[in-house]
């Protein structure tokens, strides 16, 4: 039995790692709220709209089920719909998984009707103009997105990607604010950052596909989608997790079991086409010759320095 004064001790340190639990509670729910009226504020006077996810059906309505392949359908969609639902946004979702994907393509003042280019601008224009209030000094959760053309630029830099998974990653590196104390990779919240710095463990990953193992999850990971790419992403059906043998025979599967359009697009360009035929022949005519990134270890060329990347770490542990 602990003497009277150490058992005093013990229940007052106890007490203080509490109350600084409870403190920290506190400012989360705090932050959380400043968040959601800031990103609140940008929706009611302005025309952006929030993206919920994307996958292969197309993007997901933060407010319903509805989803859309062509952006500007989901914004006159949110726009018509749910106009009067704006102030439950985010409602139930913690600040660690506080992230907003938004749409500021043509981005406009809902007030004065002003061109707004930027984020930045849109904090800007609605608190000098219009004496809009927004809470400052926050980290930022938003990722904003522009779709002026069939190509996915970067609103940052103006990268084109091929795909919106490898465009919102690389958004990151100029919107994040949370970093990974390991390699400095930067995300959107915190709960990214648990999820990723897992990635960096060492120990034996094995690949899900073949009989290959690597030291750490990053490496396995990046192996799996540049060897294995057709089974882990391109094959399975996002609607109800079937896998098919050919990328052709899913995108099928969407059109005859989920009357989904049969449309085939491009993982380079995103371009999209009618029939696997057409997409064949474009791949051949405009990708298939300009294997302009060359590998210092071997004779492969690659498209582009994100497929090199993935070939290094595949093919040569790692080594640029």
């Amino acid at each position: 039995m602990l003497p009277q004064k150490k058992a005093v001790a013990v229940v007052k340190v106890v007490q203080k790692k509490a109350d600084l639990t409870k403190d920290k509670r506190v400012l989360a729910a705090q932050e959380l709220g400043k968040q959601r009226h800031n990103v609140i504020q940008v929706l009611k006077y302005t025309n952006a709209s929030p993206i919920r996810r994307y996958n292969d059906a197309g993007y997901l309505c933060c407010f319903c089920t509805q989803q859309y392949k062509d952006p500007a359908d989901l914004k006159a969609h949110t726009a018509k719909e749910h106009n009067k639902t704006i102030e439950q946004f985010m409602k139930g979702v913690g600040l660690t998984a506080f992230s907003v994907k938004l749409d500021i393509t043509n981005l406009k003042c809902k007030i004065c009707d002003a061109t707004i280019e930027k984020l930045e601008g849109i904090y800007e224009h609605l608190s000098n103009a219009h004496e809009i209030p927004f809470h400052v000094g926050l980290k930022n959760h938003i990722l904003p997105f522009k779709f002026n053309d069939e190509n996915l630029r970067c609103t940052a830099c103006n990268t084109i990607f091929g795909s919106f998974k490898s465009l919102q990653e690389h958004m990151y590196r100029h919107f994040g604010e949370h970093a990974c104390d390991v390699c400095g990779s930067q995300f959107m919240n915190a709960q990214m950052v648990r999820h990723h710095k897992p990635k960096h463990l060492k120990g034996s990953f094995a690949c899900s596909n073949c009989a290959k193992t690597f030291d750490t999850a990053r490496k396995r990971n990046s192996h799996e989608r540049s060897v294995h790419v057709d089974a882990i992403r391109m094959n399975k059906c996002s609607l109800c997790n079937e896998k098919f043998k050919h990328y052709h025979t899913k995108m099928l599967h969407l059109k005859n079991v989920h009357g989904r359009a049969s449309q085939f697009p491009c993982q380079s360009c995103n371009q999209s086409f009618a029939t696997w035929a057409r997409l064949s022949q474009h791949i051949r005519k405009f990708h298939l010759m300009l294997q302009t990134f060359k590998c210092a270890y071997c004779e492969m060329s690659f498209g582009n320095v994100a497929f090199l990347r993935n070939h290094m770490v595949a093919k040569h542990n790692g080594y640029t």
